[in-house]
């Protein structure tokens, strides 16, 4: 890389990402669903995610001493935090009186702890669809999803290193199971599974991962004027809008993407200290990512939404769990870490 990877901004950048889907989902189920949404839109939080993870996993792999070692850190940064929110969450849905301690006693309920625990978090079972948005805890079905990719990843690994042409060729494939997703009606049990898959999701990921192998692209990249960027995407955005594409969201069409990516990594290495100016080596995006549906299911369930006040009250409690996770649970297990590119 032009730069030395512990020189950018891609913590501040992942923050952003978080709190992009945090605030949206806010809104939504507060139901304040105007303009606001459609501002936080712009820049959509889970793409990024998913270029980023592959930016800095498969970088994290090629430097691991070994598969081995690149799957225990990849548990050490996901499964301590999830574990403890999941635990959590169970105890916002038990003190709303929506379950009782002999529920947990039940199969449904095992169920439900095994596959939040383990690559499942997408499944949602009948006891909880009464409780909040009617699933306890919505936006782990991207985690499920980059544990996929995580899995994913040697294989991946081997199936580039001696051509670019794989690069393309699989990139080409995903981007058509990508936009069978976006275009089908279905709603088959299997064309949903389908959906929380790697499948639609991975070229973004892919991506990531072959520009991470470009170094000299990145320095392109960083070299090039943010205005003439910023503008590139901006006039891709208008045709695609007028082509009628997607633009924005977790369903963005591909070559919007691919532009947002630039953007992406333009700002990464923009002023490249400005985030470890303004977070130090604090990386509280997980925490937010995986703790703001427990709380606005705790808040729906308690009357304490519809209004911009119970947003950022909403808000306040995410940041403080989010800091109080990364500071006792995540900061902690990271340390238990072999060495290797950084903490991704």
């Amino acid at each position: 890389m032009p730069k030395s990877v512990s020189s950018n901004n891609l913590d501040l950048i992942r923050l952003l990402a978080a709190l992009q889907v945090a605030v949206k989902h806010i809104l939504i189920h507060f139901g304040i669903e105007n303009h606001y949404v459609e501002v936080f839109n712009a820049l959509p939080g889970v793409p990024i995610f998913f270029l980023l993870s592959g930016f800095l996993i498969f970088q994290s792999f090629n430097n691991s001493k070994s598969t081995a070692d690149f799957f225990r850190n990849r548990f050490l940064r996901i499964y301590p935090a999830l574990f403890v929110c999941y635990i959590f969450t169970v105890f916002l849905i038990l003190i709303s009186d929506h379950l009782s301690i002999s529920d947990l006693k039940k199969t449904e309920f095992a169920a439900w702890a095994i596959a939040q625990l383990t690559v499942f978090q997408f499944y949602n079972p009948e006891f909880l669809r009464n409780y909040g948005t009617g699933v306890a805890n919505g936006s782990l079905w991207t985690i499920a999803i980059e544990i996929q990719f995580y899995i994913i990843t040697p294989l991946l690994y081997y199936l580039t290193r001696r051509s670019n042409i794989s690069w393309f060729f699989l990139i080409a494939i995903f981007i058509g199971l990508n936009q069978l997703m976006v275009i089908s009606t279905q709603e088959s049990i299997l064309w949903k599974l389908f959906f929380v898959s790697f499948a639609p999701w991975i070229y973004m990921f892919i991506f990531g991962a072959w520009v991470s192998t470009k170094p000299d692209l990145v320095e392109r990249v960083r070299k090039t004027p943010l205005p003439v960027i910023f503008f590139a995407y901006i006039s891709v955005e208008i045709v695609c809008f007028y082509l009628g594409l997607q633009v924005a969201g977790n369903e963005i069409n591909p070559l919007s993407f691919f532009f947002l990516s630039v953007l992406i990594f333009k700002l990464a290495y923009y002023k490249p200290n400005t985030s470890s100016s303004l977070l130090g080596k604090n990386d509280i995006s997980y925490g937010i990512y995986i703790y703001h549906m427990p709380v606005v299911n705790f808040m729906l369930v308690h009357n304490l939404s519809g209004s911009l006040v119970d947003v950022f009250l909403c808000l306040i409690f995410v940041f403080i769990l989010a800091v109080l996770s990364w500071r006792y649970i995540e900061r902690p297990a990271l340390r238990l870490k072999k060495r290797s590119l950084r903490m991704a």
